[in-house]
This record gives structure tokens, C-alpha cells and sequence, in this order.
């Protein structure tokens, strides 16, 4: 059974309304509360800005509604954002709660166990209250678990390849999400505002691959033991302020078509913008490197491109496995 300390696993359940959720995808780089009830019991909505998972031991006799035990529409109001398991073979709930009948724990921005409470679900707003007081401060920088490589690309090859996304063709980029039953690409620009050129010019992704290969791929040797053999190709992508482009948080490896990669390398390849940083909410890290330099990292740390707020932003993405992590097919401009 977790204890404080200890981190919560990912998991993929069905929700109240049915759909198979993962845990990872919806865990929000915020303060959180995972509730671990039987379904009816009422649970005060947490204080402001810290989001609400509640997992049920089995389906509710009647309204399966994320909101079905809220007693008034202010309540309503306040749970918007709680998202409800069900685990009826009760294997995450024998984990974080065991044979208890209720229990709840405060996690963390990135999922680890600040608080336990239970099992009377009424103190636990006052108790999420008294722990956040007593929350001791952050000693140090916040730091997410990335390398930063300056130079990973000289000036003249930025512009290059700035030039290249102008002058080669460009479009809209989506996500890949849940659809029919199955897996598709989707413009959605409440998630993504962003244009790229997919590099398919075989004498500039030599370039490129020779350039990576030399200058970030011993990095990540070095800092994380592992060696890629693989990219999954270059896009050039620009984000720009006349529509706030950004992307929202995300994780890079959660879907059936991107289970295969490993790290992810941005590379920025400009300067004129404002906005637009790199953001590692689990971490509260944030970072904007300068024209030529490259982040990598882990493609299961939830990350988002911050909104630019003026200019444009132009950068380099690819991601980096090894022959054995099998790729699958990616669906088209993913």
C-alpha cells in the first residue's frame, strides 16, 4: 500500500462514462487529490487549483456523471474538472489504499504522495488546507530531469532551416487522439496552434542527422545511458503570437503509434519572440534556450510550448529511440 513518499504509478481505467482513461494522460502537473471511495460518498470539492481524481471500487448503481455527488450547482461548478475511475477488480485501489474503505492521498506536481487522509471524507478539505500550510518551501531552483545543449546547431544553419519551413511548404499541425474506436489525427486548436514542414529534402536530413548524431546524440549517452539509434524524422515547426500558438501539456509516448519513443529533442532556432517556453510542469521548470540550442528529454515527462506572445517561434523537433523499441506506424503528422 503507498505510503507518503511513494510515487503513484500510472494506470489506465475505464471512467464513469466508460472510456478506458490513463492516469498518466490526465494527471494534470498541478497539486492533486486521488479519493478512493465507494461511490455515493459525498467529497467536498478541494481548494482552488488543485485538481480532483476519485477512483470507485465498483460502477455507481445509477448517474454515472463525473459529478453525480455534488448536491447543489455551485458544487457542480467546482468539480468541473474531477475525472472518476472505476477499478471494480480493485487492483490500484489495493495499492494506494488496501483493505481500507476510504482514503486519500495529496500528490504532488509530479505524482507523489505529500499526504495521506482518510477515511472521513468530510476533514479532508480542511486537512488538504493544513498540509499545503505546513508544505515546506522549495530549497533550491526547480529543476525538471532534462539536458540542455548550447550550439547543438550553428546561426547559419538555424536560418537555414527558418528558410526552409518558408519556402518548402507548411501546415497546420494536430494531435493524435481517441476516435470511433480507434486512433486518429485531429486539428484541435484548443490543444495545438502550430505549423510545421515534415523535412523529406534527403540531402538536408543527412545534414541534419549527421549534425544531431555528433552533437546531441553523446550528450544523451553521457547524461542518461542511452544510446539511440533511431530519429523519427525532423519537423520544423513555427508557433506564432498573431495566434498565441502553443501547445498544451502533453506527454510524447502515451499513444499506441508513440509508445516507441524515448526522447524528445527540441531545438530553437531563433530568437525575436517573447513566450514560448518549454514548460516541465511537474517540475514548475521552465526554459527558452538560445538560437541553436537544444533540449532533450524523457518522452514521459508531461511538458508544454508556452504561448508566444510576440513574434514567431521557430524550432526543430524529432524524437530518438533504438531499432529494438519497435516503432509503430504514425499515423500522418503526428
Amino acid at each position: 500500500m503507498l505510503e507518503r513518499h511513494d510515487f503513484v504509478p500510472d494506470f489506465i481505467l475505464p471512467t464513469a462514462s466508460g472510456v478506458p482513461t490513463r492516469f498518466f494522460g490526465v494527471a494534470p502537473g498541478t497539486l492533486s487529490l486521488l479519493a478512493l471511495t465507494p461511490p455515493g460518498v459525498p467529497i467536498d470539492p478541494p481548494p482552488p487549483g488543485i485538481q480532483l481524481f476519485v477512483i470507485h471500487n465498483r460502477p455507481p448503481a445509477s448517474d454515472t456523471s463525473d459529478t453525480s455527488d455534488t448536491s447543489d450547482n455551485s458544487k457542480r461548478a467546482n468539480m468541473a474538472h474531477r475525472t472518476t475511475f472505476i477499478d471494480s477488480e480493485a487492483r490500484i485501489w489495493n495499492l494506494c489504499a488496501g483493505r481500507q474503505r476510504a482514503r486519500a492521498l495529496l500528490l504532488s506536481e509530479n505524482l507523489r504522495v505529500l499526504d495521506i487522509f482518510g477515511p472521513d471524507s468530510s476533514r479532508w478539505s480542511a486537512a488538504i488546507r493544513r498540509s499545503i500550510k505546513e508544505r515546506p518551501p522549495t530549497q533550491a531552483l526547480p529543476h525538471a530531469p532534462i539536458l540542455l545543449i548550447p550550439n547543438a546547431l550553428d546561426a547559419v544553419f538555424c536560418d537555414r532551416l527558418v528558410d526552409t519551413w518558408a519556402s518548402s511548404g507548411h501546415a497546420e499541425s494536430g494531435v493524435e487522439i481517441s476516435s470511433d474506436g480507434g486512433r486518429s489525427h485531429k486539428l484541435i486548436s484548443a490543444l495545438k496552434r502550430r505549423q510545421d514542414h515534415v523535412v523529406t529534402d534527403q540531402q538536408l536530413l543527412q545534414q541534419l542527422t549527421e549534425r544531431v548524431a555528433r552533437r546531441v546524440k553523446p550528450e544523451l549517452s553521457k547524461a542518461f545511458a542511452f544510446d539511440a539509434t533511431r530519429f523519427e524524422g525532423f519537423k520544423i515547426g513555427r508557433y506564432q503570437a498573431s495566434d498565441h500558438g502553443y501547445f498544451r501539456r502533453h506527454r510524447d509516448n502515451l499513444s499506441p503509434a508513440t509508445l516507441h519513443r524515448r526522447f524528445a529533442l527540441s531545438l530553437n532556432l531563433n530568437d525575436a519572440y517573447d513566450g514560448g517556453e518549454l514548460v516541465f510542469p511537474e517540475y514548475s521548470a521552465r526554459y527558452r534556450p538560445a538560437k541553436g540550442g537544444a533540449i532533450v528529454f524523457s518522452c514521459s515527462l508531461l511538458h508544454e510550448a508556452a504561448a508566444v506572445t510576440r513574434g514567431q517561434r521557430y524550432v526543430l523537433v524529432s524524437f530518438m529511440y533504438r531499432a529494438q523499441d519497435g516503432r509503430a506506424k504514425t499515423p500522418p503528422g503526428s
